[in-house]
């Protein structure tokens, strides 16, 4: 029910078409053979079965209104036929038995034929195919699966309006194949045939390919459930869109979801037509060269479940399920659609919005596209049923701006989670009108709001165990319920060669959710290895093999309910690659059976046909096979073949030969190269180019070539002819190489050296060599040794080895004797010595083990070495030669002596003997401290002994004196060293004295005081004499009476040796004679602010026995500060002399805060106004002590807030003892001042596209009080609803940090008063009549463009089907845009009278090909013709060629300069007049 727009179809007139093709056959795999398929003419011969063709005018004219009506999106009209193949055609029966028939099937004009049968039934063993006159499209192959249990079949759509039925049935068929066509489905637009289209589909350029990245990125799962839906209602065909639904159940039911519009009125066999595409769709953003096989993976006919029964939308929410192929057939359906890779996908039933999603759909039956929505879907209705619909708006994305079109409609809309929400009734959105809303009927109202019945709801189907779901996701295998698994596995291929991946594909049943992998022999990465992110626990692992040999594949698949292993005994052949060697053995090969091709390669560039092995027969130009390439009808060539390795070594010459032929009438382009691997890219040294070759006959190729450097190499057949060619065969490829021989330049000679000269060649001789061969020759060596007559001596036997790259090799032996003839090098480790010894005799030492032994070539421990006289023998005192001699393995000496002389002697050496020394009195004189006499003796029996005696002499004093000691050494040999060591001991250290007390004080009325005993306080001590032995003394003495004052008393001690020291003692006497303090003043503590004088701190008061008066006095003594101490002393006098003295503290403090009085609060308007802090602003300042106390700025504190914001700023008020006072002041920020701007000038322009997008960089003089940078904003667009003029008013918002706000205003005029240009395509026509014609349509031939619109409105005068009349017609043709500007072309239309010419028939049998055509196009005639002219029109009607012949039986049109399109050729006799369509390449 999809509304949309009709857009102008560029094309030509179709004209029934004749023309000759050769066969192009289906390409074999290169490791098989098969037959050369003949040429299929399918011009002679082929009996066909013509249709009436429809009044497509008055098709499209009806299209017009149901279009706009929303109906279903039509193309075809179908034509009822009621023919058997078998009454049209005969069966052909083939040498092996089996049986083709072949028909055809036309109806002039139509862009693609689709056919209905009944009575249909292929026996096992049969096949079914149709494929287009032009041989470039087929349709895929079908066999007895297909059959149906209605006996009806649907072909669906062929491109082309005249197609080809073959039918094969096998020798011995057990049932005759069977077919009668029911009805042929005339397809007059939007086919998607490129002939015609300007791609496969004919969708409008917004649209977005459901592959194209980012848009498709997170969809790639739901798109494989959407199918696109040649949809047959009564008569007619046309396109929708659909689903694959999952259900609660979960078992694979081929529930699909469509809209009940697009099947209202469809009967069950209509139903039984409908064909549904799955994948028809573009890998990417781009769309791909050629259909391919995108259109191949289908499933004919279903069968209609439920729908929402409401009109189509009238009263409900337009849903129509069906059930995929036949019900007795759903198996079969299932695994179909599993092996398509369909998805079941989930749906959402709940009544809930969608704020983002997608649609995925066929608009005008293209390939798939999707269109994106990123704003909530809006509760809406389409008919009477409130509530039934949701409305959605698309937004534009990165490739576009992705809308809906005929064709849409039923497609499913997605949440983001990929749950559909409904099915697309119609809407409005269109390229031109991306904006427009679309509207989808709600899943939720499908599921049980449109009728009671059952098959009026999705939920009895949707939801068959009533779960109370609504919400399901989607599935690739909803069947698959767990079970204990079955395993099973298969290979994609079981025999590789070495370096080959392998796919491995589970297969197990019972749902496994953990899979083990285990290949025999071997070890993972070793002889095989896991590869592309797979490992041995993936479901689907892919295994590298490099190593030859048997593989045993095993595989444990497990759940929960248990595991099971599949064990496939060598289950993988890895065959080693063997690479050829032309230099050894020449190369052959004929593509026989029994040669081995497994190595060679196909790389199919274009999809098409490819290379292939083709059974020539006595053709062959060796044995009966030959490789070949047969090209596609519509693509040129570009396909490899490419050999297996060969090892090629540089510096050969080599040399290939190898036959090739072409198909008569046909010239061809191949390349033949020479690559280092088997990729395109590799293949980069060009040995042969074919330009434009033709022979029917063998031609054989010789060519000459070396290569670079040693390496496997490959060759490679490259075929490059336009499309529609016939074929290139090769066949007897012989390769083979030569290299220039290997030359010994240098032969080393025997030779004799010395066991420890070196071996190596650098010594014995290099052998040297030379070859023609690039890269040099390669020299080795190996030895054989055989011993000699002694240890060091033997006899090497060398041989060398010299190869190089091209198979050369040579050898030499060289003898090589190797003696010893150097004695060993004996040295001694001295050359005399001198034993002393006790009784006249001593044993000779070992001076073997000093000296210094080598030989050339004898281990150390390989030599004999002797001592004479040996070690140990006794030698009495004299003098002696001592010779040490080695033997090595050979018998050489060598030899050292020594001369000994023996002494009779002993002697003790003193090795440390210690110095005189002073130490204290207090030290240790053991010698571990004063130094201890070491010695050593030669005394053959040792038994030193070391000892000493001390002998002490007083000093001067107790603690002072002298120790002389003597050492004495002794050892066993009665030998005596003596030594006298003065220690001297003195005591130069003073007693330690430390007083009892520092001071005293003695009170005294008699005029004085006796001094105490101080000793008895006193600590005293010394380092040696004890404390009695001291002199300890007291001065003055203890008793001694002194007067009042201050006295020093001095305690001395001296110790034995007169070391003194001594300590003192202030001592004060105070004469106390009757004075009495009366009151003394406490210590007290007072405010600064308080008086020190005496009347508030405290007054001393006395007496005294003295006749009369005291006076009394202080001083004052004042530290610190904060607090202050005064340390007051009193002094109390009487009139005898007495003085009285006492000490009051006084300590001040200040513990008062001073005062101030805070600023005022002040308001400003932008954060920027708030003064500097200014402590002069803090007034009233005072405190109780300080006279000027600090003000000081703290802090400025905000609240967090914006507009207002309020700031706390706090002065400090400190006197001079830190006691401080926070004044605090309010300053209140608040912007409520709007910001300035001003608006963009006022525009016009031409169209609605033209108007600028919304820019806040437009908006000058933007400013505000406080913000920098006022932010700009586009408010909206408001139209004025006219058109033409039509006002758009843009406003802007200016908004600063405060959110005050202005608006500004900027006018836009859009005014189109510009005329479309409109092109006549066809200036002039020709028709020819003999009886009268009406005028054609020639709105469809012109080029019409706006400036802004593509809605152009195009009529003709005179009006499409006005009578012409013989002689020049003029036809105007207007195109019109939304503004009501026009514009005009003619066409002038001549009409020819045929009348008096008579068709006897004789251009009937003329054959035309290629069609389409690249270069040159051939026109054969039955017989030949007299006075045959032949004009060629370009698709505008120019006469672009006239050939006129007198006499032919064969023409040939050059066409290779002609640019790529339609055209009409006319071919005429005195007698007849036919027309032709041609296609350009």
């Amino acid at each position: 029910m999809k509304t949309y727009t009709i857009r102008l179809l560029t094309c030509a007139v179709l004209f029934s078409s004749a023309f000759f093709s050769f066969s192009q056959t289906e390409v074999l795999s290169l490791v098989k053979s098969g037959n050369v398929v003949e040429k299929i003419d399918v011009k002679k011969g082929v009996p066909s079965l013509t249709i009436p063709t429809p009044d497509v005018q008055a098709l499209k004219a009806e299209d017009i209104s149901r279009d706009h009506n929303g109906e279903l999106f039509r193309i075809a009209e179908a034509v009822t036929s009621s023919a058997d193949i078998n009454s049209i055609a005969t069966w052909k029966t083939l040498s092996d038995g089996s049986k083709l028939l072949r028909m055809k099937v036309k109806s002039s004009g139509a862009e693609a034929l689709a056919i209905s049968f009944t009575n249909f039934h292929l026996p096992q063993g049969a096949t079914f195919r149709a494929f287009n006159t032009g041989q470039w499209h087929f349709s895929k192959s079908y066999s007895s699966q297909d059959n149906r249990e209605d006996n009806g079949f649907m072909l669906p759509m062929v491109y082309g309006d005249e197609i080809v039925l073959e039918f094969t049935e096998p020798a011995n068929a057990a049932q005759p194949v069977q077919a009668t066509i029911d009805q042929v489905f005339y397809v007059y637009r939007e086919s998607g045939n490129p002939m015609i289209e300007k791609d496969f589909g004919d969708s409008d350029p917004c649209e977005i390919n459901v592959n194209c990245s980012p848009e498709g990125d997170n969809w790639l799962d739901e798109s494989r459930g959407v199918a696109r839906i040649f949809v047959v209602v009564g008569g007619s065909g046309g396109w929708c869109t659909g689903s694959l639904v999952n259900n609660t159940a979960q078992d694979c039911k081929p529930y699909f979801l469509t809209a009940l519009h697009c099947g209202e009125g469809a009967t069950t066999a209509n139903f039984n037509q409908w064909v549904f595409y799955f994948n028809y769709e573009a890998p990417g953003c781009t769309n791909p060269a050629t259909q391919g096989s995108l259109a191949t993976s289908t499933i004919t006919g279903c069968v209609k479940i439920s729908d929402s029964n409401d009109g189509g939308g009238n009263s409900g929410s337009d849903f129509l399920l069906l059930q995929l192929g036949s019900l007795a057939n759903e198996a079969t359906t299932v695994n179909t659609l599993k092996s398509y890779n369909a998805r079941w996908n989930g749906w959402d039933a709940n009544n809930t919005t969608s704020n983002q999603g997608v649609s995925i759909h066929h608009p005008a039956g293209d390939i798939k596209k999707i269109s994106t929505y990123s704003s909530n879907l809006i509760t809406t209705q389409w008919g009477s049923a409130t509530g039934s619909h949701w409305r959605v708006t698309w937004t534009a994305t990165a490739n576009g701006h992705g809308v809906t079109e005929g064709g849409s409609s039923g497609s499913p809309i997605f949440r983001s989670n990929g749950r559909i929400m409904g099915t697309l009734t119609g809407g409005s959105s269109f390229c031109n009108t991306p904006n427009n809303p679309d509207q989808y009927g709600k899943m939720s109202y499908h599921w049980q709001s449109n009728g009671a019945p059952t098959t009026e709801q999705l939920k009895p189907f949707l939801d068959p165990g009533n779960t109370g779901a609504l919400v399901i996701d989607g599935s690739d295998d909803p069947c698959s319920a767990p079970a204990l698994p079955v395993a099973d596995f298969v290979a994609n291929q079981t025999s590789v060669l070495e370096g080959t991946i392998v796919q491995f594909t589970d297969l197990t049943s019972g749902v496994p959710d953990t899979w083990s992998w285990t290949i025999t022999p071997g070890t993972n990465t070793v002889e095989w290895e896991f590869t592309n992110a797979t490992t041995n626990t993936s479901q689907n692992p892919q295994v590298l093999f490099t190593t030859p040999g048997f593989y045993t594949v095993s595989l444990t698949a497990s759940n929960a309910f248990g595991a099971d292993t599949e064990t496939k005994t060598d289950y993988i052949e890895v065959i080693e690659i063997v690479c050829s060697d032309p230099v050894s053995t020449n190369y052959t090969m004929s593509f026989e059976t029994g040669e081995d091709l497994s190595q060679w390669v196909v790389i199919d560039a274009n999809g098409a046909t490819t290379w292939g092995l083709y059974n020539f027969g006595a053709d062959a130009q060796n044995g009966t096979n030959a490789a070949a390439y047969f090209y596609d009808a519509a693509l040129p060539g570009n396909d490899w073949l490419i050999s297996n390795c060969f090892d090629l070594v540089a510096g050969a010459d080599y040399t290939m030969t190898y036959w090739w032929r072409t198909g008569a009438g046909f010239s061809e382009n191949a390349e033949v190269f020479l690559g280092t691997d088997q990729t395109v890219a590799a293949m980069t040294t060009s040995l042969v180019q074919h330009v434009n070759v033709q022979s029917t006959t063998w031609v054989q190729e010789t060519v000459n070539f070396t290569v670079p450097a040693n390496g496997v190499y490959y060759f490679g057949w490259h075929c490059t002819s336009g499309a529609d060619e016939w074929y290139f065969a090769i066949d007897a490829i012989n390769i083979s190489g030569s290299i220039s021989a290997l030359t010994i330049t240098n032969a080393p000679a025997d030779i004799t050296i010395e066991c420890d000269e070196s071996t190596d060649p650098t010594n014995t001789g290099q052998l040297t060599a030379s070859t023609g061969c690039v890269g040099g020759a390669t020299i080795s060596y190996s030895d054989v040794v055989t011993a000699g007559s002694c240890a060091n001596s033997y006899t090497i036997e060398r041989t060398w080895a010299v190869t190089d790259g091209c198979g050369g090799n040579e050898t030499h032996i060289q003898t090589i004797t190797v003696e010893d003839n150097t004695a060993p090098v004996v040295v001694c480790g001295v050359a005399s010595d001198v034993i002393n010894t006790v009784g006249g005799s001593a044993s000779l030492p070992n001076y073997i083990t000093g000296a210094t032994i080598n030989d050339n070539c004898s281990a150390n421990g390989s030599l004999v070495t002797t001592q004479t006289p040996s070690a140990g023998t006794v030698l009495t005192a004299g003098s002696y030669s001592v010779t040490i001699e080695s033997v090595d393995e050979c018998g050489n000496v060598g030899s050292c002596t020594i001369n000994v002389t023996v002494n009779n002697n002993e002697v003790i050496t003193v090795t440390n003997s210690p110095a005189n020394v002073t130490i204290e009195c207090d030290e240790s004189t053991a010698p571990a401290n004063t130094g201890q006499f070491t010695a050593t003796t030669s005394c053959a029996t040792g038994g030193l002994v070391i000892a000493s005696n001390d002998v002490i002499t007083a000093g001067a004093c107790a603690n002072a004196y002298t120790i002389e000691r003597t050492w004495t050494a002794t050892d066993n040999c009665g030998n005596t060293e003596t030594f006298v060591q003065t220690i001297t001991v003195a005591d130069n250290t003073a007693p330690v004295v430390v007083c009892g007390q520092s001071t005293d004080q003695l009170n005294t009325s008699t005029g004085s005081a006796q001094v105490p005993n101080y000793l008895t306080g006193a600590t005293i001590s010394d380092n040696c004499s004890a404390t009695g032995d001291l002199t300890i003394t007291q001065s003055p003495a203890a008793g001694t009476a002194l007067a009042p004052g201050t006295h020093t008393i001095t305690i001395t001690a001296v110790d034995e040796c007169g070391n003194s020291n001594s300590c003192s003692i202030v001592l004060t006497i105070i004469n106390d004679n009757g004075i009495t303090i009366t009151n003394a003043p406490a210590n007290t503590t007072i405010e600064c602010d308080e008086s020190t004088d005496p009347t508030n701190t405290g007054q001393v008061t006395a007496t005294t026995s003295c006749a009369g008066s005291t006076t009394i006095t202080y001083a004052d003594a004042t530290s610190g500060t904060c607090p202050v101490t005064i340390t007051r002393t009193w002094t109390v006098t009487d009139g005898c002399g007495n003085t009285e003295t006492y000490q009051q503290v006084i300590t001040v403090v200040d513990t008062t805060f001073p005062t101030g009085v805070a600023p005022a609060t002040v308001s400003v308007a932008c954060i920027g106004d708030v003064p500097a802090p200014n402590t002069a602003l803090v007034t009233g300042v005072s405190d109780n002590c300080a006279a000027n106390p600090a003000v000081t700025f703290v802090s400025d504190v905000s609240d967090g807030n914006t507009c207002p914001e309020t700031i706390t700023r706090t002065y400090a008020v400190i006197d001079d003892c830190g006691n401080a006072t926070n004044i605090t002041q309010l300053i209140l920020v608040n912007d409520n001042i709007d910001p300035t701007g001003v608006a963009p000038s006022a525009l016009s322009v031409q169209c609605i596209g033209d108007v600028p997008a919304a820019d806040p960089n437009a908006v000058t003089g933007v400013s505000d009080n406080c913000t920098a940078n006022p932010t700009v904003a586009h408010v909206g667009d408001v139209s004025s609803g006219t058109t033409c003029p039509e006002v758009i008013t843009r406003t802007y918002s200016i908004t600063d940090d405060c959110g005050n706000s202005t608006t500004v205003t900027q006018t836009i005029t859009v005014n189109d008063n510009t005329d479309p240009v409109i092109t006549c395509n066809q200036t002039t026509d020709e028709l020819f009549t003999t009886t009268g014609v009406n005028c054609p349509d020639y709105t469809s031939t012109v080029t019409a463009t706006d400036n802004c619109t593509n809605n152009l409105t195009i009529t003709q005068t005179p009006p499409v089907g006005t009578a012409l009349s013989v002689g020049v017609n003029t036809v105007q043709v207007v195109v019109t845009d939304d503004c009501g500007n026009t514009a005009a072309c003619q066409v002038e239309v001549t009409v020819q009278d045929n009348v008096g010419i008579e068709d006897n028939g004789v251009l009937n049998g003329l054959m035309l090909y290629p069609n389409p055509v690249s270069d040159e196009l051939n026109v054969v005639f039955s017989t030949a013709l007299e006075n045959v002219a032949l004009r060629l029109y370009d698709a505008s009607g120019k006469l672009v060629l006239e050939v006129k012949e007198s006499y032919a039986s064969e023409l040939k049109l050059s066409t290779s300069s002609f640019a790529t399109g339609i055209y009409q050729l006319t071919v005429s006799t005195p007698t007849e007049f036919v027309t032709y369509k041609i296609s350009k390449m």
